[in-house]
């Protein structure tokens, strides 16, 4: 299936993009805005799913390719059925000659893997046919050392871009590459200012007037899918006893994919709500569409991921003028004491967590503060034009390599 709104004369692009089952999914969001945006491209996506999102490319004058996978992208490789992991084995040896065959009948394309999944489907395929691949790394992995698949693809790819000057230093360490960093770039995720800038039109006390929110009500916000990488069941269990304790007027809204019928994790989740007596003190929102609203209504947000690579949740919040109170992963320094906009505590110590979300609480003028710079830090970093004008140069000097070869 595919469609296409945009000139046919324009040098082409073909984004790699999987998608989960999830309806919130930060790097596909963030590919996705670049799409939206290009000016000097043509944007080709391949995909797996027919998702909302989806349209959105289309809209956007995108040529879509919606090739299926015989697996969901969530269930890891170790994790699968004997069978299931010979069929992914076959799969990869399909979608890689499928690949090829698309790029030698366009010619002069460059493909764009938005993560790995995507390049150990495609990569290979598209660079025995001739193309150059620039390879999305958007998570720092737990691991001292990545395994063979990281390095390879590091090696196969021309141009290999992480979201922030920390998440290159890591991954570079990570994968033991040393000095040898000239593939390497780092160009922030692009956040929609203009979506932001209409949102903030309204007031706070009108946005949660429009949400349900108490005028005077302290919210924290705890963004993301409801999975054990987001860590949500230990910030319920470690923090927000005490919290509610001492607190009792605050109230802890979780906003991103809830489904405790389905999703064990999350069942975890409200089981804990329920068992700490907290039912009157945390709401399970689910997935918005006005996330924007949200973060506006909110006082501060909370990120305690296991790992990030950069927390699309930090930065959507301090664009709109909400501060953060986040774990050491990666980029939370970089941004939230670069820029003078939140507070970052050493992963796994929920007390100092607690320490510093209180603070906050009792601080109003420096909430104040923090969601200003945030705001401010915010235009300067995560500029649509900016950054799709960064992706784009990187385009144009590989292409331009490829064509002197």
């Amino acid at each position: 299936m595919s469609s296409s709104k945009s000139d046919s004369t324009a040098p082409p692009i073909i984004f790699v993009a999987m998608q989960t089952e999830n309806q919130a999914n930060g790097g596909v969001e963030s590919i996705t805005l670049v799409i939206e945006r290009l000016k000097r491209f043509r944007p080709i996506v391949i995909t797996q799913l027919e998702t909302p999102i989806v349209e959105r490319w289309r809209r956007a004058g995108a040529e879509v390719h919606i090739w299926p996978l015989p697996y969901k992208t969530n269930i890891s490789f170790s994790e699968s059925p004997f069978l299931q992991k010979w069929k992914r084995f076959f799969s990869l040896l399909q979608t890689n000659l499928k690949m090829a065959r698309l790029v030698r009948s366009m010619r002069g394309s460059v493909i764009h893997c938005n993560d790995m999944v995507g390049f150990l489907h495609y990569a290979l395929g598209a660079k025995l046919a001739g193309e150059v691949i620039v390879f999305n790394v958007r998570g720092i992995k737990s691991e001292e050392r990545y395994n063979w698949r990281w390095r390879w693809a590091y090696r196969l790819s021309d141009a290999v871009v992480v979201l922030s000057q920390e998440m290159g230093e890591q991954f570079t360490k990570k994968l033991g590459i040393g000095k040898s960093k000239d593939k390497l770039h780092f160009i922030y995720s692009v956040i929609d200012l203009s979506d932001i800038e209409s949102t903030l039109e309204i007031n706070r006390l009108k946005t949660r007037c429009q949400l349900k929110i108490p005028g005077d009500q302290i919210a924290i916000g705890y963004v993301g899918v409801f999975r054990p990488l987001k860590a949500q069941l230990a910030f319920i269990e470690q923090v927000l006893p005490t919290l509610k304790r001492i607190y009792p007027e605050c109230h802890v809204y979780f906003l991103g994919d809830f489904d405790p019928e389905h999703n064990a994790y999350a069942r975890r989740c409200a089981e804990a709500v329920r068992m700490l007596n907290l039912s009157d003190f945390v709401s399970f929102v689910g997935y918005v569409d006005n996330i924007y609203g949200w973060y506006q209504a909110l006082n501060l947000t909370v990120v305690a991921s296991v790992r990030e690579g950069l927390a699309r949740s930090m930065i959507e919040s301090l664009a709109c003028g909400t501060p953060v109170v986040s774990f050491d992963v990666c980029s939370a320094r970089e941004i939230l004491e670069g820029y003078c906009c939140g507070f970052v505590v050493p992963k796994g110590e929920y007390s100092a967590l607690l320490e510093q979300i209180r603070y906050l609480i009792e601080h109003p003028e420096l909430r104040q503060a923090f969601g200003e710079a945030g705001a401010r830090a915010a235009v300067e970093l995560f500029d649509p034009v900016y950054v799709v004008q960064k992706y784009e140069d990187l385009y144009l000097s590989l292409s331009k390599v490829r064509d002197e070869l």
